[in-house]
């Protein structure tokens, strides 16, 4: 029987000489053609690439890293008040072991359940004086769930081997993710958004963890846009 457990993430961008701070809600706006969205009526779809992301933490006592090297916005727009809301689907994960002074090892006898989607809702803020992302689940408090499983007949997800200790379960992805917006007030088609796993504000499984991925968005409508 899988066991229920809580990833809780907390995701920080590194701003600012490396500094990790909260997002600071304000009064901050997108603006597409120089002209700012104010009204639901001017909600503006989006379009995104995004290669490859990782999430990591510790399960068992042993850091691990699951990395997914298919990802992409499924759904999006930019709303009125610096709102948006994204749809994230990941895909082809594979697992590996990261403990410190010891090769990386990849964790073939574990599953990740794909694909596996996070539902956003997400405000910009103010981070490390810069305008950036700041990432919340839609509705409540959980982003996403992941399963892992053992690969096989017989194949247990066992952590580390010979313990008995199983990563087997399916872990909730909880909590709050800032992103980095590369030159936000400049107008442009296409804005790269940066996530980086820090070890200072986050958590997973109850340890330091986090998420990094880098990926760009354009507007399905090809116009330039900017976030202020």
């Amino acid at each position: 029987m899988l066991r229920l457990r809580t990833i809780v993430v907390a995701i920080g961008s590194a701003i600012a000489l490396g500094a990790v701070l909260p997002g600071v809600a304000g009064a901050h706006s997108f603006f597409v053609e120089k002209k700012e969205l104010k009204a639901a009526s001017e909600n503006q779809k989006l379009a995104s690439i995004l290669l490859s992301s990782k999430l990591k933490g510790t399960i068992n006592g042993v850091p691990i890293e699951i990395t997914c090297t298919a990802t992409k916005l499924e759904e999006g727009t930019l709303e009125k008040a610096g709102e948006s809301k994204l749809k994230i689907k990941f895909a082809v994960c594979f697992m590996k072991k990261t403990e410190t002074g010891k090769p990386q090892e990849l964790m073939s006898h574990c599953e990740v359940k794909e694909p596996f989607t996070w539902n956003v809702k997400d405000l910009l803020a103010t981070v490390g004086g810069s305008v950036a992302d700041e990432w919340r689940p839609e509705t409540g408090a959980i982003f996403a769930k992941v399963e892992l499983k053992g690969t096989g007949v017989g194949e247990n997800c066992e952590l580390p081997s010979g313990s008995g200790e199983t990563a087997e379960g399916s872990y909730n992805i909880e909590g709050v993710e800032i992103c980095e917006i590369v030159n936000p007030t400049e107008e442009n088609k296409k804005h790269n958004f940066i996530c980086v796993a820090t070890n200072k504000m986050l958590l997973f499984g109850g340890r330091e963890g986090g998420y990094s991925g880098t990926f760009e968005v354009a507007l399905a409508s090809g116009d330039e846009y900017s976030a202020h």
